[in-house]
């Protein structure tokens, strides 16, 4: 019973120990983890013609493109990024959105990140605060271009 006993004990240890290794990293990396995010303000228009900002999208929502409004997201902007602008092709008003999520370029007929756009430029503008949703078929329409949504996850097939 005493070696069982020892055996668990210097288990438990071991456990806290490794713990206390790793837990430094891992906050490193979720430290650096990339925003992929629009302005909350950012107007989307629904397919009843109706114009919404991003941040007020409820679950159920249907943008102008058919998709299907899955989920709706507010993300900190722990690495203080700025915003890359991209001039709306409707409103002619400036799309603000972070330069690592990702949008349809079609001369490549691929998806490529924002700061890798030709029509995107960086701003001087930054918030406290990222809007982002999660659509059925991945699309978020926007001012004449397709984004793609947060889970960019998928698009390393694409």
């Amino acid at each position: 019973f005493k070696n069982t006993v020892n055996t668990g004990m210097a288990l438990g240890i071991l456990i806290v120990a490794f713990m206390n290794l790793i837990r430094k990293p891992i906050n490193g990396l979720i430290k650096f983890k990339r925003a992929f995010c629009f302005r909350k303000n950012t107007i989307l228009q629904l397919i009843n013609g109706r114009n919404i900002k991003m941040c007020d999208l409820k679950i159920g929502d249907i943008l102008s493109n058919g998709s299907k409004v899955i989920g709706v997201m507010t993300i900190s902007n722990e690495n203080k990024e700025y915003f890359y602008k991209i001039k709306n092709k409707i409103s002619k008003k400036y799309i603000y959105v972070t330069g690592s999520h990702y949008i349809f370029n079609k001369n490549l007929n691929k998806y490529i990140m924002v700061k890798d756009c030709p029509n995107a430029i960086i701003s001087n503008k930054k918030e406290n605060e990222f809007s982002c949703i999660l659509t059925d078929n991945h699309e978020i329409e926007i001012g004449g271009y397709t984004f793609w949504d947060y889970d960019d996850d998928l698009l390393i097939n694409k």
